[in-house]
């Protein structure tokens, strides 16, 4: 009798745990990434080069000028503030990003004033409409606005331009591409004299920009 118990419960085990097992192996296996690349479901709207260049724009807010959902406001000439919201949201509810660098000042409101932010050497600008905060945090609660100027080509090329208002524009760019990496390196300055926005004086607003950029990537 106890050894007839015994052979029982062994079966009983033997039956259970081939029990857990087949439903084990009907789980649902889920994976999770920490990549936050090519995970936004909503299309993203794409400035090219080319884009750029039809749009005559050497000023990122008038590459963004026209965009769906975009609306931008400058306060008086070149350098001003210059606001960029998605949607009717606050300019810092847009996270905006170079090169994987963000942009966004905690200093500012958590917001990135467009005044002084130069086109030179970008190759591409784009735009993802909606809530990103899952993804890229809570700066991007309307969108994201994501610029890069890693090289397409090799390049290199001279810009010099000028206008009324003593306005002086230069730009020279350099760019390699290798099968072990790329490299780019932009130098511009923009100055002009401006002109009087106010209804009061003389006094014109001038402005001076000098920007630097490298973008270096070396494959391993």
């Amino acid at each position: 009798m106890h050894l007839g118990f015994i052979v029982l419960k062994r079966l009983l085990f033997v039956t259970a745990a081939c029990a857990l097992h087949a439903g084990a192996s009907k789980l649902e296996t889920i994976s999770v990434y920490a990549s936050r690349l090519n995970m936004s479901i909503q299309p993203a709207t794409l400035l090219t080069e080319k884009d750029l260049e039809i749009r005559k724009a050497y000023h990122n807010a008038d590459a963004l000028r026209g965009l769906p959902g975009i609306a931008i406001s400058q306060a008086g000439n070149r350098g001003g503030l210059t606001q960029v919201r998605v949607r009717g949201a606050e300019a810092n509810h847009v996270k905006v990003i170079l090169d994987g660098i963000e942009l966004n000042n905690p200093g500012f409101g958590d917001e990135y004033g467009f005044g002084h932010l130069d086109l030179t050497g970008v190759n591409r600008v784009e735009l993802i409409n909606g809530p990103q905060s899952s993804i890229w945090g809570s700066d991007a609660l309307a969108g994201l606005i994501y610029i890069d100027s890693s090289p397409v080509e090799n390049i290199s090329r001279i810009d010099i331009a000028g206008g009324s208002h003593t306005t002086r524009d230069a730009s020279f760019t350099v760019s390699r591409l290798s099968e072990a990496g790329h490299f780019s390196s932009t130098a511009s300055h923009l100055s002009t004299a401006g002109t009087n926005i106010s209804r009061e004086g003389e006094e014109d607003d001038a402005y001076s920009n000098t920007t630097l950029h490298l973008n270096v990537l070396r494959k391993i």
